[in-house]
């Protein structure tokens, strides 16, 4: 691929092209945090990268997942053929809050949904893969000194042979970034410690930590933090994480991972329209369902959209398992 596109909810001035030419669209995103310790990731302070051995980073994750489905004649849209999508962007902060690495991951494939078996209900399907799985990954690299700097104080990204980005200021996950940043900075525990641990009391000693700062973080219960992690394997290998987060089952309740914001649901139509200057039919811009579309703020609603989401873990088995 020779461009890449980022989720237009995380940078400015970008269509994001790849999800655009669709008959339809199902778009499912959220914001999560969990805390790894990581060899291979240095800690530079005064200039001078330190110790690097088993130091301990507070990763936080945007996951954006689009179904674009195929309209194919002859295919029963109940089970239909579509293009998989899935986009995640992450990074991973020290204990004082700063900025140290991060990367960004695509992973693509064709599937089509089908009944488990002949004799299956119409409702219990599976996913299907069609092909080879295409994996991209993109390692953020610093344009100032400090990383730092480049993505909280100018709000900018550059990746790895793929070019420079402005980052939202008003999105959600700047906003999440910023706020688990000025967490770790301002306190002595980790806020994926203090989400999973104390979620109840978190808002208030954030708060008062953090001051005047807005902290838009809302820790999601038990319910939503199980299922993810039941899919550990899933989320390590979508945010190339892979190793990091085998974690003993005494440590979930310390480490995560932990939804931090709601779980979206946005299904979006498109329509051809007739190119008199070109002489041929092209694509719209996709409008979302407002009657469908969805914002999941209740745990119980949170663990729906998810568990669909989580489905992934079965079709990538596989994959995740090279």
């Amino acid at each position: 691929m020779s461009k890449l596109y980022l989720p237009e909810k995380l940078v400015l001035n970008q269509r994001e092209e790849d999800v655009r030419p669709y008959f339809d669209r199902e778009n499912t995103c959220f914001c999560l945090a969990f805390t790894v310790n990581r060899d291979d990731i240095g800690i530079y302070v005064g200039g001078k990268e330190q110790e690097t051995r088993g130091n301990c980073f507070t990763a936080v994750s945007w996951v954006e997942d689009n179904m674009c489905i195929l309209p194919i004649e002859g295919v029963d849209q109940w089970y239909p053929r579509y293009y998989r999508i899935i986009k995640t962007l992450t990074f991973y902060l020290d204990m004082g809050g700063f900025v140290q690495t991060g990367n960004y991951e695509e992973t693509r494939f064709y599937a089509q949904r089908q009944r488990r078996s002949p004799q299956s209900d119409r409702n219990d399907t599976i996913e299907k893969l069609e092909g080879k799985v295409e994996r991209i990954s993109k390692k953020v690299l610093p344009m100032d000194f400090l990383l730092h700097n480049d993505v909280i104080r100018d709000q900018k990204i550059k990746l790895e042979d793929g070019g420079v980005y402005e980052l939202n200021p008003h999105s959600e996950f700047y906003r999440y970034l910023c706020s688990v940043s000025a967490f770790n900075h301002t306190t002595d525990m980790s806020f994926v410690y203090a989400s999973a641990y104390e979620a109840k009391k978190l808002q208030g000693k954030a708060e008062a930590a953090i001051g005047v700062l807005t902290f838009p973080v809302k820790v999601s219960e038990l319910p939503v933090v199980f299922a993810l992690q039941t899919s550990l394997e899933l989320i390590s290998f979508l945010i190339a994480a892979k190793n990091t987060l085998k974690l003993d089952e005494k440590m979930f309740n310390y480490r995560g991972p932990i939804i931090i914001s709601d779980v979206y649901y946005n299904p979006f139509i498109n329509k051809k329209f007739f190119d008199p200057n070109a002489g041929i039919e092209i694509w719209g811009i996709p409008e979302i369902d407002k009657n469908v579309s969805s914002s999941s703020s209740s745990d119980f609603s949170k663990k729906n959209e998810l568990n669909e989401f989580l489905v992934l873990n079965t079709t990538l088995a596989q994959e995740i398992k090279k």
